[in-house]
């Protein structure tokens, strides 16, 4: 334990900052209905105010982040805690022992690291209450962690649990172990979704809240497409609103660059199955040789259904707050395609502006305003975040437009995140009593 304090309080001295960050000329109301971004770039954070798009503070020196807080549960990202979870895409090696994550204080800018001995940090979610961050250790601990995650607590960015992804038989032996990788929480708070990229599994962890203990519930197995290609799943979002808990929406790198998508029925969580494998138009009629009328069958025998209209080098994905879309990040075809879930289908594809060098933007990473009208997502080749309108009440695909570009002054912006603008500090209000407590980039993906 004296080993990791000492660690820990060097690595503190080594990227701990302090910013300066304030509203200035922003509305206080609308800002508090559109919350404001958080931009995790080469220079450190920037912190934009939603409603008129203007970059209104900053923390200098903040590690870059690919995927900060997934926030769990069900107040979603409106929580007040001043906390915000990211990870560092290629954490430094500090004292002999990596440094997977850290947590950043939105009202300072403090920056608090978590010792996880992962070379890989990945996406990590914050519990709705703030008691808890859960994320993966990749390499070489192949674990998933639970970690403390209220700054009032005595636990405050300590590991206080962690369970071994299993291996399964179609592990690539090349690698560590499973990956575990960038994951996604049920609205209930009770179930962890985690693909497992080296695995070609996706794991369900039990966070314990419903009484279980913190561990694995289960493995679903992926499929291959292509017996000689790896699925490689790598993140997974669940989906909201009218079918919240209903999905999960994963990103593949399957036959990459171009890559795939698959929806997973996880409305009986003890039974997921795979129901649509989304590819690029342009492998339709090869794969419907191989699969007549597109459908394949999982490892259990369900039904999976081919469907195209996919982009090319999904990253991310987020569904509309109210749940009826979602919202694929497309790296590699500057775009963005919508999967309508009443359908499963992907309907609407809303394109980046022309490139200015004609190259891609990688864009991989987004987040929705408070009230769900306005989608941000990075442009890092361009030093930029995109910002594209939802409208429910538009018809078909003009539901979904590009709206404007909002220019950041560091360099590479990467991870987003929305939160409140408001901050209330938490109290730890651990019950001493209460057994469950105790149980309780870049292309990082790629390995």
């Amino acid at each position: 334990m004296k080993k990791y304090l000492m660690i820990l309080t060097v690595f503190i001295a080594v990227i701990a900052v302090m910013g300066t960050s304030s509203m200035v000329g922003a509305d206080q109301s609308t800002t508090k209905k559109e919350g404001v971004a958080y931009v995790f770039t080469k220079a450190g954070v920037e912190i934009i105010n939603i409603h008129d798009g203007t970059v209104t503070g900053s923390f200098a020196g903040v590690p870059r982040s690919s995927w900060p807080s997934n926030f769990g549960g069900k107040k979603t990202h409106n929580t007040k805690a001043t906390t915000l979870w990211a990870n560092i895409g290629k954490p430094p090696l500090v004292g002999g022992v990596y440094s997977g994550f850290f947590a950043l204080d939105t009202d300072t800018g403090a920056v608090t690291p978590v010792v996880t001995g992962s070379k890989s940090g990945n996406w990590i979610i914050q519990s709705s209450d703030g008691r808890w961050a859960y994320g993966a250790a990749r390499d070489p601990a192949n674990a998933y962690l639970k970690i403390g995650g209220n700054p009032a607590c005595a636990d405050f960015a300590q590991v206080v649990d962690s369970v071994p992804i299993p291996a399964g038989p179609n592990v690539n032996p090349a690698k560590s172990g499973p990956g575990p990788c960038d994951a996604a929480m049920t609205s209930d708070g009770f179930y962890i979704w985690e693909p497992d990229i080296w695995n070609d599994t996706v794991t369900r962890v039990d966070t314990g809240e419903n009484g279980n203990p913190f561990g694995i519930g289960l493995q679903y197995p992926m499929t291959k497409l292509d017996p000689a290609v790896r699925v490689e799943p790598f993140m997974t979002t669940v989906s909201l609103g009218a079918y919240a808990d209903d999905y999960v929406l994963q990103e593949n790198l399957e036959g990459k660059p171009n890559g795939t998508e698959s929806v997973i029925d996880i409305s009986d969580p003890d039974n997921p199955k795979e129901v649509v494998r989304f590819v690029q138009d342009s492998r339709l009629a090869a794969l419907a040789i191989t699969y007549p009328g597109l459908i394949f069958f999982d490892t259990y025998g369900n039904p999976v259904e081919i469907k195209g209209g996919m982009g090319s080098g999904p990253r991310s994905n987020e569904f509309t707050t109210d749940g009826k879309y979602s919202l694929i990040i497309n790296a590699k075809s500057n775009d963005i395609k919508v999967v309508d879930m009443a359908t499963l289908t992907i309907t609407c594809s809303v394109p980046f502006p022309a490139h200015p060098t004609g190259g891609q933007y990688k864009a991989d990473t987004g987040d929705w305003s408070l009230d769900g009208k306005q989608f941000l997502v990075n442009l890092e080749t361009t030093n930029e975040v995109g910002v594209i309108g939802y409208d429910d009440d538009a018809a078909g695909c003009a539901k979904f437009s590009y709206l404007n570009t909002i220019p950041v002054s560091g360099a590479a912006p990467q991870g987003i995140v929305v939160k409140t603008h408001e901050t209330k500090p938490l109290e730890c209000e651990d019950d001493d009593d209460d057994d469950d407590d105790d149980d309780d980039d870049d292309d990082d993906h790629e390995g």
